[in-house]
């Protein structure tokens, strides 16, 4: 069966979707608490053409947004800070080739096009926004943490290469001695606890602030 033509998508409801990556985002934001939201509200829907995030937007990038797909998310919840600044800067180093651009809810937004390093002013506040690429609908984030996970001695992966670059010791994936070592003296400039562990407040002192 051919895909519906936008004609046919208005006239049976403007039935939508969140795309993959929106739909696996949700799915882990939401036992954090907190609103969390695809965006495929109404005022968008029934522009003509339909407008933003939803299917057949002309805005989408790098194709118009395809039907029956909407490719963005919102978070207010508790974490939405440390959440905020976990995708900014795994976006920064190209771990989320999905993200179009990412909203600060503190009047920035940063954007695929400019590497996600260069923030432009936004009217959003309270929540991190998030739009993805339009021909990112399928496929799935792979074992991407949606947010910033707790480490432990022993733990490897990306999230503690991550964790290595910020506290500048060698980036291998494995949180060993070193790694351990320079947690807790990244914690010590940062007045927390050592405990060489990397918790919420480890990685908001760490990450950087956007």
């Amino acid at each position: 069966m051919a895909e519906p033509t936008y004609a046919y998508w208005r006239a049976h409801g403007s039935v939508w979707h969140p795309a993959q990556p929106i739909a696996q985002f949700a799915s882990a934001l939401w036992p954090l608490h907190g609103e969390v939201g695809t965006i495929g509200n109404q005022a968008h829907l029934t522009a003509n053409p339909p407008e933003d995030h939803c299917p057949f937007s002309h805005t989408g990038w790098p194709i118009p947004n395809i039907y029956p797909y909407v490719c963005a998310i919102d978070y207010s919840g508790p974490k939405w800070v440390l959440t905020r600044n976990w995708w900014l800067y795994n976006a920064f180093l190209g771990f989320m080739p999905w993200a179009k651009y990412i909203n600060t809810g503190e009047g920035m937004e940063y954007t695929h096009a400019d590497g996600f390093t260069h923030g432009h002013k936004n009217s959003d506040l309270g929540h991190v926004h998030m739009s993805i690429r339009s021909d990112w609908t399928h496929k799935s984030i792979g074992d991407f943490h949606v947010t910033a996970p707790h480490l432990t001695f022993g733990d490897e992966g990306n999230p503690v290469r991550v964790a290595q670059r910020l506290c500048h010791t060698t980036v291998d994936g494995i949180f060993g001695p070193a790694t351990q070592a320079a947690v807790k003296n990244m914690q010590r400039q940062h007045g927390l606890s050592q405990t060489g562990l990397v918790d919420d407040a480890t990685w908001l002192a760490i990450l950087p602030k956007y």
